[in-house]
């Protein structure tokens, strides 16, 4: 079977332009289709966005554009998300992007162990 996995990070794609992007005028559709396209392939879902489906919250900061955006994931095998205790959004301080927390309750006893 396929294994289990999260992927974390900057993607630099907005998977759905109408609720992850705050400038609809300055839209690339294209990009929206290849975050879309791995997650398929890949058999992933977008935490944040399942835990949260009609929140807007974005993760970037584009001083160029004048924009706002998520293009920031942690995405997961669907059989993983019953371990996942939070997704959330951090400041952003550091760098033009928000840090990521993911807050995880652990398998115990004979559930699969984490690898």
């Amino acid at each position: 079977g396929k294994k289990q996995c999260f992927l974390l990070g900057d993607l630099n794609m907005v998977a759905d332009p109408t609720m992850d992007w705050s400038d609809m005028a300055v839209l690339c559709t294209r990009e929206g289709r290849g975050i879309l396209i791995l997650m398929d392939s890949l058999g992933l879902i977008d935490c944040w966005r399942t835990l949260y489906p009609t929140e807007r919250d974005y993760t970037h900061n584009s001083k160029a554009h004048g924009t706002h955006s998520r293009i920031d994931y942690v995405l997961t095998s669907p059989t993983l998300l019953q371990y996942i205790e939070s997704v959330e959004h951090g400041p952003m301080e550091i760098s033009d992007h928000c840090m990521l927390f993911l807050d995880l309750d652990p398998p115990s006893g004979n559930a699969p162990a984490f690898t």
